[in-house]
């Protein structure tokens, strides 16, 4: 669990990172920057707390793991399409798209459904927890 810890910090820290650049450098798109920002932010507070349950149910450690892959790829896909083909190329109907943009825009709705499963699992490890007597 130390590694999913270690990854989480970095997911919090490269979102506060993106959110800087996104700050001075995203223009017209900077909503949707920010809201990859928000998401590894918030994926990353989950996956600590997910940590913190671990010893309790092995399926908080499974959403912990699940909740930095999940938050690096959804805000990832943000940030990339962005930075590599700007904000005008986002909204393209996928027969305009390079298979490389293809690609990078399937990363949103996988990290996406990652993390759904993520509260799922982490809501289920929630009810195996013992109360304290």
């Amino acid at each position: 669990m130390r590694f999913t810890l270690f990854a989480a910090c970095l997911l919090g820290g490269t979102s506060v990172v993106m959110g800087a650049i996104g700050g001075h450098a995203a223009g017209a798109s900077h909503t949707a920057w920010m809201t990859g920002v928000f998401m590894g932010m918030l994926h990353a507070l989950a996956a600590m707390l997910s940590v913190q349950l671990s010893p309790q149910t092995k399926l908080a450690a499974i959403s912990a793991r699940s909740f930095v892959v999940g938050g690096a790829l959804f805000g990832a896909s943000i940030w990339i399409k962005i930075l590599l083909w700007g904000a005008h190329r986002t909204e393209l109907a996928n027969a305009e798209r390079s298979p490389a943009e293809l690609a990078v825009a399937m990363m949103a709705p996988l990290g996406g459904m990652t993390l759904i499963a993520s509260w799922i699992l982490l809501a289920i490890a929630c009810l195996q927890i013992k109360p304290r007597a």
